[in-house]
């Protein structure tokens, strides 16, 4: 359940400013679930959530409890929204890669050759007693066309077929759109493993549809937890969605009054993948026609001591939207030394 303070943000706000942008807030969200203004046609993010497919989610733990039988190392290999929404989750409930399964690694995100060398190696390397290491591999992308994407697959798919030959084609799972694009076209000559992306969902909403949920699933996290949790949570926010019209005014009336960055901030470190992937989120959304407030991260309190004397005393651009988690995390305490 997520739940919003916003006494400290608002107190910079006039009523007038704070009620104008309710308003906003208000017709927009009409127009949404009325699937009336632009880009109508890219709110399948609502329909999976509304309807939700069970014998994917299924067929997903079916696939995912093949590949943790097997694996040692998962490659998540996609850019955006098709790897950071999965990175999110994982990083946030599997804190030092406490698998318990497969260790999942990331490829496909970045131009950078010195890195796709290094996990090669990585892949090279043998077990202790001796033997090879189990990869498995799923791409993700829409057209199968995206750039960095694409050539990291060339890379790790030469890789995969060079140490497994014909077994290459049970280890690498395609998820893409429904039919079209290079990758289907590689999908019917080779035989690979295919999940959908709907045509109706951006890449990135697209967590809670196979592009995440695969990899959430091999990371050991329960994922019908984990879905119908959100299901649970759209119902509860489209019967009273008050907490997301009134976040949503006081950063429209803020942005209207200067304020043009949103800095994203937490104590929890596992929640900085998190910032990312809201970055994403709202840059994405917001960033159109030379409008939108910049989504920003800082990780606390490592920022606190480069960036900490900015954010309190600097120029009033921003806003910081803090995240905390309310239930505890741990039973640490610091030992009293007397």
């Amino acid at each position: 359940m997520v739940t919003l303070d916003l006494e400290g943000a608002k107190s910079f706000l006039e009523n007038e400013e704070y009620e104008q942008a309710y308003e906003t807030a208000e017709k927009s969200l009409n127009l949404v679930r009325n699937e009336k203004g632009l880009g109508a046609s890219w709110l399948g993010w609502r329909r999976i959530l509304d309807k939700p497919n069970d014998a994917e989610i299924e067929q997903i733990i079916e696939e995912a409890s093949r590949v943790r039988e097997d694996a040692d190392i998962f490659i998540v290999c996609g850019i955006g929204g098709s790897y950071l929404g999965a990175r999110a989750v994982i990083d946030a409930l599997k804190m030092f890669k406490d698998y318990n399964g497969p260790e999942i690694v990331y490829a496909g995100h970045q131009m950078s050759g010195a890195y796709l060398d290094a996990l090669i190696r990585k892949l090279d390397q043998k077990k202790e007693d001796g033997s090879s290491q189990s990869v498995y591999m799923n791409v993700i992308s829409k057209s199968g066309t995206t750039l960095e994407t694409a050539l990291a697959f060339r890379v790790l798919r030469e890789w995969m077929n060079n140490e497994y030959g014909d077994d290459a084609k049970r280890r690498i799972i395609c998820t893409t759109s429904a039919e079209g694009g290079a990758l289907n076209q590689m999908i019917e000559e080779e035989g690979y493993s295919k999940f959908v992306i709907p045509d109706d969902v951006g890449g990135r909403f697209s967590v809670l549809t196979p592009v995440g949920l695969l990899p959430i699933a091999v990371s050991g996290i329960d994922i019908r937890t984990l879905f119908y949790g959100a299901v649970n949570q759209y119902r509860q926010l489209e019967e009273d969605p008050g907490q997301v019209l009134e976040y949503a005014a006081t950063r429209y009336a803020l942005y209207n009054k200067g304020n043009k960055i949103d800095l994203f901030t937490s104590f929890e470190p596992q929640l900085n993948s998190f910032k990312g992937w809201i970055q994403q989120l709202l840059g994405e959304s917001e960033g159109k026609e030379n409008l939108g407030m910049f989504p920003a991260k800082a990780e606390y309190s490592t920022d606190l001591h480069s960036l900490g004397q900015l954010v309190q005393q600097g120029e009033p651009i921003l806003m910081e939207t803090f995240l905390k988690v309310e239930y505890e995390l741990s039973g640490l305490t610091v030992p009293d030394t007397g």
